[in-house]
């Protein structure tokens, strides 16, 4: 889980003069891109204002264990400011795309972690953003972020 500390970083980063492409591997129950578009929405008006909250019953993996609370936007406009994240698991991309399919600079992506950010990179996606990359995808055997590090390291 993302923690305050991470929040007064990611702040000041988006003070800088290019816009923030927040990129996170490991999508799972959507919970860190549920509290990062919070963010993004208290710093930059255009991403939207947070309406109220949709609680589905998925829990956190705190210790507390509480109730995943997903934002509802209203009064987007054009921001230039970009979320993104990706999980191997299907399942849970397609339960959860709902939550955020009314949002045009928020993607939930389903594949590949390391393969996605190969194509994202290849392809220029990050190029006239300050990419910010949360890398929490890890399953079974198989962890992908030294494949994931390797991406990144390619970009310009």
């Amino acid at each position: 889980m993302v923690d305050y500390c991470f929040k007064q970083i990611f702040s000041r980063i988006m003070q800088w003069n290019k816009p923030v492409f927040f990129q996170e591997t490991g999508t799972d129950m959507a919970e860190t891109m549920a509290l990062v578009s919070t963010w993004f929405a208290e710093i930059d008006p255009r991403f939207g204002c947070v309406k109220g909250y949709r609680a589905t019953g998925m829990k956190a993996y705190s210790f507390s264990s509480e109730i995943i609370r997903y934002p509802v936007f209203s009064n987007i406009l054009d921001s230039p400011h970009r979320l993104s994240s990706v999980d191997i698991c299907k399942k849970c991309i397609d339960n959860l795309v709902s939550l955020f399919k009314d949002h045009p600079n928020i993607d939930l992506v389903s594949g590949d972690s390391s393969v996605y950010l190969r194509e994202m990179i290849q392809e220029g996606h990050y190029s006239s953003y300050e990419p910010v990359f949360y890398l929490d995808a890890h399953w079974g055997k198989y962890w992908p972020i030294r494949d994931e590090i390797k991406e990144i390291l390619n970009l310009d």
